[in-house]
């Protein structure tokens, strides 16, 4: 059974990870985009 307390931590310890993946891989395609443009 998964409770309250394990649910709102594991968020916790999840959703920076997760955003931080996400955003480093959308700065990354930006940044190659921007690259193949210029180059």
């Amino acid at each position: 059974m998964i409770t309250k307390e394990w649910d709102s931590g594991f968020l916790l310890t999840k959703i920076p990870v997760f955003l931080g993946t996400y955003i480093s891989f959308y700065i990354f395609k930006k940044y190659k985009k921007r690259y193949k443009e210029s180059a």
